[in-house]
Formats: structure tokens, C-alpha cells, sequence
């Protein structure tokens, strides 16, 4: 099992990740944008961010409710064996995040 302090320490990390990239993905993907439509663009990042967190916080309240369904073990243990289960999702969006980030952003070569 994981200790509260490291599955703190992963959400954090996980935050901050989130965090740094955001911009610089919204500033790359806003400069394939003629000037003119810069502001719809972003307009429709902000509402896929809104809707990607509104779609990422119903999947892990259902993976955490899921496991609270088992009537066999305590509900603070189905809890957090749901929240584990929730968090090994999580590391494996932020993996396919990290490959697709990587693959997808262009490449400058310096002179």
C-alpha cells in the first residue's frame, strides 16, 4: 500500500506537472494559429481543460465509488484501495501525456 505521504507527494508532482506544461503547450499550439483566430483557439483550450478535468474527476469518483461498492471490507478500505487504484490511472495518463508532449512538440535546432 502507499503511504499517504507519498500518494501527497505523487499529486503534487502530478499538479505541478500539469501546471508547467499547460502553457507552454497552449503558447505552441496557439502559434500554429493565424493572429486572426488566436482567440478562438483559445477559447476552445480553455473549455477542453474545463471539460477534460470535469471528465477526469467523474472517472476517478467512479473508479474510487466502484471499489466502495465491495461489501466484503471496510468502507476506509475500499476507500482507499479505490484511491490507489485511482492514482495508478492517473500515472498512466500522465504517461501517455509525457509521450504524446514529447512526440507532438515541435523541435528547434540551435545554430
Amino acid at each position: 500500500m502507499l503511504s499517504n505521504g507519498l500518494i501527497v507527494f505523487l499529486y503534487v508532482y502530478f499538479m505541478l506537472g500539469i501546471g508547467l506544461s499547460f502553457g507552454n503547450i497552449m503558447t505552441s499550439a496557439l502559434a500554429s494559429l493565424p493572429d486572426a483566430e488566436n482567440g478562438d483557439g483559445n477559447a476552445i483550450l480553455n473549455t477542453l481543460q474545463q471539460f477534460s478535468g470535469e471528465v477526469g474527476t467523474s472517472v476517478i469518483s467512479e473508479i474510487v465509488a466502484a471499489s466502495q461498492r465491495n461489501h466484503q471490507l471496510s468502507l476506509a478500505q475500499t476507500t482507499a484501495a479505490g484511491t490507489q487504484h485511482a492514482l495508478v490511472v492517473l500515472v498512466v495518463v500522465l504517461a501517455a501525456e509525457l509521450v504524446i508532449v514529447a512526440v507532438t512538440l515541435p523541435r528547434h535546432r540551435r545554430a
